[in-house]
């Protein structure tokens, strides 16, 4: 079980990804919908023992791409170093996180990042 952090814009996509969590046994201790919300979300990551972050590149700023993803990224990796960070965005370029899931892909492969990230398969 893995404690999580999602960042998603879109509320039927978090709800899904929030029950799909639970139901894989993990627990989602963090949710934001606006890069505000993020911000705030990783700053404080490492009191809530955030293992994995699922960060949406774009959370409707107006930021280009994946602006967004990479602000959130930056944050945490400042605040909680330790955070396994699973890009998750329709856009080509997942490089801010340390693994990228497009969000149209199965949901195995989503399963499978978590799982290597939880072993620290970067």
């Amino acid at each position: 079980m893995a404690k999580i952090l999602i960042v998603e814009d879109d509320e039927e996509t978090r709800d899904i990804l929030i029950a799909i969590m639970e139901k894989w046994g993990h627990e989602v201790v963090g949710v934001a919908s606006t890069l505000k919300e993020a911000l705030a979300e990783a700053k404080i990551a490492g009191t809530k023992e955030v293992q994995i972050a699922i960060v949406d590149g774009n959370l409707g700023s107006g930021a280009d791409e994946t602006k967004d993803g990479e602000a959130v990224s930056a944050e945490l990796r400042e605040y909680a170093p330790d955070v396994r960070i699973i890009a998750h965005t329709l856009q080509e370029n997942g490089d801010y996180g340390h693994f990228f899931v497009p969000k149209d892909s199965p949901l195995s492969n989503l399963k499978g990042a978590i799982e290597k990230a939880l072993t620290n398969e970067l």
